[in-house]
């Protein structure tokens, strides 16, 4: 009979997980509070409004460093979130996430924000270069009627009284349309790829 594997899963005292070690002996953990320095993950302030998480690429110095010699630009390569008083993450950082294209050899952080309105529905992220990346806005039941992406441009959601989308359309002038019956079950539904196609 084969050797069974297994993963072993750790938790904090608040019943957090903290960490997960695999059947090779890598690990990943998830530090609450702020590294040291970025390479330490065992060596941190603790905090509430913040949160490092480290996968197995980034702790390979640590947990099998001569077998991961090959990657060593990706060890220590945490995600970083900031959190505010409702938990919400409203900042990220990937540390070195980011080739530097005039030296190769070195690589920057991506930092990316992130805005909520008060009912805590995101609201913006914006990019690392300061760019809008998504807006979105809601309905009073936090349902997302409109939405803009830097790249794929707005779609708008249009819902009937109780909720269910019955209308959508994007930038490129794709459309669907959905009815329901009595008991609100899908019955029909049409779509058209862009402005040149009927429904």
């Amino acid at each position: 009979m084969p050797r069974l594997q297994k993963i072993e899963m750790y938790y904090d005292a608040a019943g957090r997980p903290v960490k997960t070690v695999n059947p090779d002996g890598s690990e990943q953990r998830v530090i609450y509070g702020k590294p040291k320095t970025i390479g330490t993950p065992n060596d941190f302030i603790p905090s509430p409004w913040e949160r490092y998480s480290y996968d197995q690429n980034d702790l390979a110095g640590l947990t099998n460093r001569s077998e991961s010699a090959s990657y060593a630009h990706q060890w220590n390569t945490p995600k970083s979130e900031l959190i505010d008083a409702l938990g919400r993450t409203i900042k990220t950082m990937d540390h070195k996430g980011q080739p530097d294209y005039s030296n190769p050899q070195q690589f920057t952080n991506v930092e990316m924000e992130y805005q909520y309105d008060i009912q805590g529905n995101l609201t913006r992220v914006t990019n690392a270069i300061n760019q809008t990346a998504f807006q979105y806005k809601y309905n009073l039941q936090k349902q997302a009627l409109y939405t803009e992406h830097v790249d794929a441009g707005i779609s708008i959601a249009t819902l009937d009284a109780l909720g269910k989308p019955i209308k959508g359309t994007d930038a490129k002038d794709a459309e669907t349309l959905a009815s329901y019956d009595r008991l609100q079950r899908p019955t029909m539904g049409w779509s058209k790829n862009d402005s040149s196609d009927s429904l």
